[in-house]
């Protein structure tokens, strides 16, 4: 199990590491595949450096899984296992499926986890993901669950087959309203999710009424105005910058470090280091008013 895990770890980080895509799965093989070796020199900082680089992109499921690695714990398969595909299902996920049952089956010489290619899990797919639990001593469901998928990941480590990731994004979040209120004394930014509050945040509203903005630099045509009152779209946010918050380009997750007394950092994913402060600093600073 020992050879496997480094295996499955540095396959698994390999891959992770060049799309920055981590779902729960993929943590939870991550890992297994860490902690069943101790021939790993230093898994758990190379998790750690994962998760820094690949912040962004990492799910909420996924980072509490890393993080209690991280810590020192490893969940157990039995109690983190979930439902991933079932028969009905149809799509790109099942054809992934069905090669890697194909490649599992050719490296254990057993025909019965072949189900072919296709893109349907239909009872001949059933069929080879219950013979596969059979061969590795998981319940005979013939549903692909967590447990089944990482132990097909660790049979394929021993083929040249890729291995069997499904993506799967998390649900958005339904429900939830922000209510701002802005101002020039009210700082604050409720956010209701089916009516409950779940969170509040101190912010910094703009004028109660409209006005022009007077400084220099700023095109004429520009003023100041309240949000109207509606129901608005929200898009992820993405890294940005302003003089007055120099910082604000740095994400979560970014590297640091300090050379020549000046500190620089990498983005997540990336192999640039830049300067974040002194002379050659990448923050432009804005002219004076």
């Amino acid at each position: 199990m020992g050879d496997l895990g480094v295996s499955v770890f540095d396959r698994r980080e390999e891959e992770l590491a060049a799309d920055c895509r981590v779902d729960r799965e993929d943590a939870l093989q991550l890992a297994e595949g860490a902690d069943a070796s101790a021939h790993l020199l230093d898994p758990r900082g190379r998790v750690t450096d994962l998760v820094r680089r690949c912040a962004a992109r990492v799910s909420p499921e996924a980072f509490e899984v890393l993080k209690a690695y991280i810590q020192g714990r490893v969940p157990e398969l039995e109690d983190t296992s979930r439902v991933l595909l079932r028969p009905g299902a149809r799509g790109l996920e099942v054809a992934r499926l069905r090669a890697a049952l194909g490649a599992a089956a050719e490296l254990l010489g057993d025909r019965r986890l072949d189900p072919g290619p296709g893109t349907r899990y239909d009872a001949g797919c059933q069929a080879a993901v219950r013979a596969l639990q059979e061969s590795v001593h998981t319940p005979p469901s013939g549903t692909l669950d967590t447990t089944t998928l990482l132990r097909l990941n660790h049979l394929l480590t021993e083929s040249q087959a890729p291995l069997l990731d499904l993506d799967r994004p998390s649900a958005p979040p339904s429900g939830v309203q922000l209510d701002f209120y802005p101002g020039d004394q009210a700082r604050l930014l409720v956010v209701r999710q089916r009516g409950q509050v779940v969170d509040v945040y101190p912010m910094r509203g703009g004028p109660a009424e409209g006005r022009p903005d007077g400084r220099s630099w700023v095109d004429p045509h520009f003023s100041w105005a309240p949000t109207p009152a509606g129901t608005f779209t929200l898009a992820g946010s993405g890294p940005h910058v302003t003089s007055s918050w120099k910082y604000s380009q740095i994400p979560f997750g970014a590297e640091l470090r300090e050379r020549e007394g000046q500190i620089e950092f990498r983005l997540p994913g990336g192999d640039e280091w830049r300067a974040a402060t002194g002379p050659r600093s990448v923050f432009a600073r804005m002219p004076e008013s």
